[in-house]
């Protein structure tokens, strides 16, 4: 992509990953189907965030059907996902937008 706009400008916009976790958690567990699929038909936003939290104190990923809370805590390391453009077109070409904060 360098080659085709070598002067391209990037912003990237970041949030707290707990809080993104924490937030995509409650996005499935509001879709019932998802719900029921994910976690259990009784899950609740608690028992799913402990399922979290246990990941979390023993590292071992936790599935629930096709989805797991380790692809959800992925989502959340934008270091991996910023390193290419970074390698493309050098750290001085993005701009990092604090995203918690961009509504205030």
């Amino acid at each position: 992509m360098k080659e085709k706009i070598p002067d391209l400008k990037i912003l990237a916009f970041l949030c707290d990953p707990i809080k993104r976790l924490y937030s995509h958690i409650k996005m499935d567990y509001e879709d019932e189907g998802k719900r029921a699929r994910y976690w259990g038909a009784g899950a609740t936003v608690e028992s799913v965030w402990e399922t979290a939290e246990s990941y979390a104190n023993t590292g071992q990923p936790v599935l629930a059907g096709k989805n797991t809370l380790l692809r959800k805590l992925w989502y959340g390391r934008f270091h991996s996902k910023l390193s290419p453009w970074i390698e493309s077109f050098g750290f001085d070409r993005i701009h990092l937008v604090d995203g918690d904060n961009l509504g205030k």
